[in-house]
């Protein structure tokens, strides 16, 4: 219902964070698990929800998703622990968010912005069409050990990078 709400209210997308869905022992359980999400969460709003999975995809589910022409996912969140190359060269529809490592975020100045350099020039070697579908995002969102400072740096950085 609050989906429908939103979109309603008019929110283009509604990207759902399942941040314990990590918690899920074994991968037989997950699978049932996301096609439950996926049929009575996503399949009902026809393209208008992402999802994101704490520990994304121990299960296929959603990469088999992302690859069906006639999918109702919007599109998927993603963490670090894979390049976005990879999530784009084997997705064939819809949109990835993600992947920088909220972890990095949290760094001294001088440490993360060495680490916000390679993941910016590792973005910077695909082609526009290779980004295609893109959308900047941290794997996990912003820890409360995250400084201020960091937040403001990739935020603004970003924008003028990629305008």
């Amino acid at each position: 219902k609050n989906i429908s709400l939103q979109l309603n209210s008019g929110a283009e997308i509604i990207m759902i964070f399942d941040t314990s869905a990590g918690s899920i022992s074994n991968k037989e359980a997950y699978e049932i698990y996301s096609r439950d999400i996926y049929k009575h969460l996503i399949e009902p709003h026809d393209g208008k929800v992402g999802y994101f999975s704490k520990h994304p995809f121990e299960s296929e589910f959603f990469m088999q998703e992302m690859n069906n022409s006639e999918t109702k996912l919007a599109g998927i969140g993603v963490d670090q622990n894979k390049t976005l190359l990879y999530w784009l060269n084997n997705t064939n529809t819809g949109f990835i968010q993600g992947n920088f490592n909220p972890e990095i975020l949290s760094k001294p100045l001088d440490d993360f912005k060495r680490d916000f350099d390679e993941y910016i020039r590792q973005v910077e070697s695909m082609t526009e069409e290779e980004r295609s579908g893109w959308v900047c995002g941290l794997g996990h969102g912003v820890l409360k050990t995250t400084p201020e400072e960091n937040v403001h740096f990739f935020i603004r950085k970003i924008r003028e990078i990629f305008r």
